[in-house]
């Protein structure tokens, strides 16, 4: 009996609850025994120190002095915000003794507000350098200007003598002559802004070596005492803030071939019915214009408000045969003249020199020397603007239009001959006043124009036979659209 219940013993196999619960109690004794994977700690980021300036001279103060003498005030003042103090001994020289006591009050206001009040009683300058504060009579700074050293110069010559000098002589011997003349120039001098800036500053300081103009790198060093300083500045950003500003020319140029019915040219007026509505039209300029036409003088518009080109160049179509000479924008300084020109030109033999030379009685050479000029077929335009300090805009304006004719070669002597070219001209100069976005007309120029033509017969063979040339005369106005724009 013992030995069958040892045997029975020794076969006894686990349950399958005890073998569950044996294998999770050695996984958590393994678990616990691994060394635990080493995390990697985030770097903590480089923390800069944080400098806060503190200046002596935000300190906040409250200072009251009556006559009490300069000298005294600013050791006061130096003492007050923790810094050294350095008085220039020429300020004795310059400060009279009438001036030399200050009374002042001033609450809760920053040291450097005080320090900049009482500067300016006595037209000082003061800075701070390694903690020590500066008083000296004299201030220096240094411009960046900023101004192109480009000179321009316009200069426009209209008419001359239209009868050309022809006719008999008077009594006085004086021939028959008709002129009438306009020049206009802008000299190159009124446009040097460096020199103009230099005879201003000439009046301004006393002695010229207080300031150096450097041109090449648009510099301008001034020492000087602080008002006159200031007052230079504020006379430099007036005129950075003039100079800067440029006019935006939305231009066209359109020739009008007048129909029959309209030889007359464009009727403005009944135009100008048309184009109000929102707008306003004003003829009040200055026209100085010469034309061809007697009956047919040039003249300038302006319409302001909401000008509607599309609408002014439909009206036109009703007139005639519109053709687009030219169709640009352009960007113009103030006061800077500029030229658009637009057009070919035409060289011709203009003279032509013999020279003989004879070393000797028998022997002689002739030599021959030939002189060339050229004319311009096409048109000019040349505007110069000018902007008030209430926008308004003055512009003078000079359109030339230059029609070549022809060339005609006129021989004298049988080996040389010298060509004579004949020209249509239509020209004149005229000073307009506007606003931004105002739409100027320059119109009146009329001028006949000749066009010639040939016929031919569609048939191949008979078409060298068969042909004619045939010549026809219109008249054409030349209209020019100028829109202003201000940046």
């Amino acid at each position: 009996m013992y030995i069958s219940l040892l045997s029975g013993c020794a076969e006894r196999v686990p349950s399958l609850n005890t073998q569950l619960t044996y294998q999770q109690i050695r996984q958590v004794l393994e678990n616990a025994t691994t060394p635990p994977a080493q995390r990697e700690e985030p770097t903590p980021p480089m923390l800069s120190p944080i400098f806060k300036e503190v200046s002596p001279l935000k300190k906040t103060l409250t200072v009251a002095f009556y006559q009490e003498h300069y000298e005294n005030v600013f050791f006061f003042l130096a003492y007050e915000i923790g810094l050294s103090l350095v008085i220039d001994p020429e300020i004795r020289k310059l400060i009279p003794p009438d001036r030399e006591k200050i009374t002042l009050q001033m609450k809760n206001q920053p040291a450097e507000e005080i320090l900049k009040r009482v500067c300016q009683i006595l037209d000082l300058h003061y800075k701070v350098e390694r903690g020590v504060l500066l008083i000296t009579p004299y201030e220096e700074r240094t411009f960046n200007l900023g101004f192109i050293p480009v000179i321009k110069e316009g200069r426009t010559a209209m008419g001359g003598d239209v009868l050309g000098n022809i006719g008999q002589a008077d009594l006085m011997g004086s021939p028959l002559r008709g002129e009438f003349t306009i020049n206009a120039q802008v000299p190159s001098d009124s446009l040097d802004i460096y020199k103009n800036l230099e005879e201003i500053l000439s009046t301004l300081v006393i002695d010229k070596k207080a300031y150096t103009l450097n041109r090449l790198t648009g510099t301008l060093y001034v020492r000087e005492r602080p008002s006159k300083v200031n007052t230079i500045a504020k006379l430099i950003e007036e005129i950075k803030k003039t100079y800067k500003r440029q006019i935006i020319l939305d231009a066209k140029i359109i020739e009008v071939e007048l129909s029959k019915g309209h030889n007359l040219g464009v009727d403005w007026f009944e135009i100008t019915n048309f184009l109000m509505g929102n707008n306003r039209v004003s003829f009040n300029t200055l026209d100085l214009g010469i034309t061809t036409q007697s009956n047919q003088p040039s003249f300038a518009l302006t319409i302001s408000g909401q000008p509607n080109v599309n609408l002014l160049l439909n009206l036109l179509k009703e007139y005639g045969e519109l053709k687009v000479i030219s169709n640009l924008k352009v960007r113009v300084l103030h006061s800077q003249p500029a030229l658009i020109s637009v057009g070919t030109s035409q060289s011709y033999i203009r003279e032509v020199k013999r020279d003989i030379i004879s070393p000797t009685t028998t022997t002689s050479t002739v030599t021959y020397t030939t002189q060339t000029s050229s004319v311009f077929d096409g048109i000019l335009l040349g505007i110069t603007p000018f902007i008030s300090g209430d926008d308004e805009i003055f512009l003078h304006i000079v359109p030339i239009k230059s029609d070549l004719v022809e060339l005609k070669d006129v021989r004298f002597g049988e080996n040389y001959f010298i060509t004579l070219p004949r020209v249509n001209l239509r020209e004149m100069t005229s000073i307009v006043k506007a606003k931004p976005n105002d739409l100027i007309v320059i119109g009146g120029l009329i001028l006949d124009v000749d066009r010639a033509r040939e016929r031919r017969i569609a048939i191949p063979i008979l078409s060298e036979l068969f042909r004619s040339n045939v010549k026809s005369s219109r008249k054409a106005e030349l209209v020019i659209l100028i829109r202003l724009l201000v940046s």
